[in-house]
């Protein structure tokens, strides 16, 4: 049996809750939760297509690295705002539909949003060792970066759960070169290539991100307080300014959303399709 690639991170709440015990039973649980939600329902669903598809052009790189950074696109395309969103409106979220009594997830999951928005298509990297039969290479990575993810761990211990959250947020991201750098090469990608296709995407997040902040911001000097109202707002304001920046400047990715809405024998598609094209005229 191929052994599978490693994604470091995914060990954090076991961890956590075993490395830093005082802290309040429940609440790493409930953040990292709330963290793999868009992970698992956006990231995998769409990587459940990849492997086949991967896997007939496994030996043109030119095909499989076009094929890739669309999916990759795509992914963020849909996981980037929904992870910034929820880390910006992670207080009234939590406030509205779980109760205040969860609010000390709120700055656990803060620290754990920005990771999610790039494991989102971080994760991805698993199908190119398996595509590229070189699931040895992923497991013999994966091992490496996660025993440094672990030492981060280690060292966090001693500032409790947000501690292990911090040391993180910084491992992740001080591994995420190697972590990209090490699978690309397989297919003669560059990781600064990759990061140009998903710049659009990233730069209309930050905006939108941005925007919700003020909007919340002004808020609260307003006086107005309840959770609700916070949340639905913003998620409103969030909303229409995403969708809008999409539509106005119509990044390559938005092409590659109405080809996929194309290809789809499903009515929601068609209606997504036809509503994405009316707004545009």
């Amino acid at each position: 049996m191929p052994r599978q690639a490693v994604v470091p991170g995914h060990q954090f709440v076991s961890l956590g809750a075993q490395l830093a015990p005082e802290t309040v039973p429940g609440f790493d649980q409930m953040a990292y939760n709330l963290f793999l939600f868009p992970l698992q329902n956006i990231s995998s669903v769409i990587g459940q297509v990849l492997n086949p598809a991967f896997s007939k052009i496994q030996d043109d790189n030119e095909r499989f690295r076009s094929a890739y950074l669309r999916s990759c696109m795509l992914i963020g395309l849909i996981s980037f705002p929904v992870i910034a969103g929820l880390g910006v409106v992670a207080h009234p979220f939590i406030e509205a539909v779980l109760g205040k009594q969860w609010l000390p997830v709120v700055p656990l999951f803060q620290l754990l949003a920005p990771i999610g928005l790039f494991q989102s298509v971080h994760t991805t990297v698993g199908h190119i060792y398996l595509a590229k039969g070189r699931t040895d290479l992923g497991f013999r990575v994966g091992l490496v970066l996660t025993a440094i993810t672990v030492s981060g761990f280690l060292v966090g211990v001693r500032w409790g759960t947000i501690g292990v959250a911090a040391a993180y947020f910084v491992v992740y991201f001080l591994l995420l070169y190697p972590g990209l750098r090490i699978p690309f090469s397989l297919i003669g990608l560059t990781v600064s290539g990759f990061l140009r296709h998903l710049w659009p995407q990233l730069c209309i997040t930050l905006v939108m991100a941005l925007t919700c902040i003020a909007w919340l911001a002004g808020l609260r000097a307003a006086g107005i307080t309840k959770p609700v109202i916070q949340l639905v707002s913003t998620v409103t304001i969030g909303a229409f300014v995403y969708v809008g920046a999409l539509l106005l400047i119509r990044p390559v990715v938005l092409q590659h959303f109405e080809s996929a809405m194309e290809s789809s024998q499903t009515p929601l598609a068609r209606h997504i399709l036809v509503a994405t094209r009316a707004f545009v005229r």
